[in-house]
């Protein structure tokens, strides 16, 4: 699970449909099956099937790096709202 800056209500609609596509993507080029995930307005958590040689911290790292880089990208307005 992780949370948005400050749990501002910030993944809806686009946003949330393109956050889902980003995990996801990171998730297979890794090798790592998302068995169930939710993302909510502030918070997104994840259940995912993670092979061995693959530490958590790394998948995490990446899907919370790559979402928040391509998001800030792609939704200038994320940029000015949080900072």
């Amino acid at each position: 699970m992780w949370i948005t800056k400050y749990r501002y209500k910030v993944l809806t609609y686009d946003i949330k449909k393109r956050v889902r596509e980003i995990i996801a993507q990171v998730a297979t080029e890794l090798g790592i099956k998302i068995e169930n995930g939710v993302v909510s307005s502030d918070h997104i958590h994840i259940f995912a099937n993670i092979p061995p040689h693959i530490k958590i911290c790394e998948f995490v790292q990446k899907a919370k790096g790559r979402s928040s880089k391509k998001m800030q990208e792609e939704f200038p307005i994320l940029k000015k709202v949080l900072g």
